[in-house]
């Protein structure tokens, strides 16, 4: 059960910070302490240690933190020979954990500078991922099938995953093992302070349509645009059926989106509650 001061809702949809960047500089003064002691930080973040490169360039390691079922939750650590670094975690998860939320703050506390760098906010709809249609904006529409199970891949809306800008969907349900439908779309945002910042978020949210089951027989098209979005509705893999739309010229496209493709989902109607979840997060983060 993760803890809900994380989670805000809008209706039946759930919106929370899934993963975020610190970015930090420490003190001359412990860097010449770690350094001294051969680059160990085992004591600078209350938790243990699993080091992935320790070296006189920087240091990369995975703190690990335990919840009370013992699942384990890692707080990823790097830091450069320039005294800068940053911290990357999943607060839903890792504050779960005995004692992390305060080893995290009193690291935080420690340092000379941090800003909070990147989040990755999660939208959780109670929809059924078939139910979902992606559309390519002016990003490159990836889609990486993660096994041969029906519904069970990602689709990428940017060329670098998990970069400032980009968006990405998948099947949360069928991930969790839950027996209701649940499709998370996640966005990668940066710093709230940064100007412009309002119409970053809006140029990181995707196009995407939830189908609707009656516009099919209430609109006035032609027998082979039926037989379309008839052939459209049945295929079973998604990623085919998206290429074969591509194909027909944008006349036809434009024509035909809005009945294959059903009701767009507006997510500005969502922009003061991630600007609440993320004031939120940073407030915690600050206590």
């Amino acid at each position: 059960m993760y803890l809900l001061f994380n989670e805000k809702y809008y209706a039946d949809c759930a919106i929370s910070v899934d993963r975020i960047r610190i970015n930090f500089e420490l003190s001359q003064k412990i860097c010449e302490t770690i350094r001294s002691n051969d680059n160990s930080i085992d004591h600078l973040i209350n938790a243990p240690i699993t080091y992935d490169a320790r070296n006189s360039d920087y240091i990369k390691g995975s703190y690990k933190f335990y919840d009370s079922t013992d699942h384990m939750s890692a707080l990823m650590f790097y830091l450069k020979v320039s005294n800068n670094g940053f911290i990357e975690f999943n607060p839903n998860k890792l504050f779960n954990c005995c004692g992390a939320l305060e080893a995290v703050c009193d690291f935080l506390n420690k340092c000379a500078v941090w800003k909070c760098q990147r989040f990755d906010i999660a939208i959780d709809l109670p929809t059924d991922f078939s139910e979902l249609t992606p559309i390519k904006d002016n990003r490159n529409l990836m889609m990486y099938v993660r096994s041969f199970k029906k519904d069970n891949y990602t689709v990428y809306w940017g060329s670098k995953r998990n970069a400032i800008g980009t968006a990405k969907m998948y099947n949360k349900a069928l991930e969790s093992g839950m027996d209701k439908p649940l499709t998370r779309i996640e966005l990668t945002v940066g710093n709230k302070d940064e100007k412009g910042w309002i119409n970053k978020l809006h140029n990181t949210y995707p196009i995407v349509f939830r189908k609707s089951k009656e516009i099919e027989q209430n609109a006035k098209l032609t027998k082979t645009d039926k037989a379309f979005i008839r052939l459209f509705n049945s295929c079973g893999d998604k990623s085919e059926a998206i290429a074969a739309f591509c194909l027909l010229d944008r006349k036809k496209r434009d024509k035909l989106q809005p009945y294959i493709h059903g009701d767009k989902i507006y997510f500005e109607k969502y922009d003061d509650i991630i600007c609440e979840v993320i004031d939120r997060m940073i407030e915690i983060l600050s206590d």
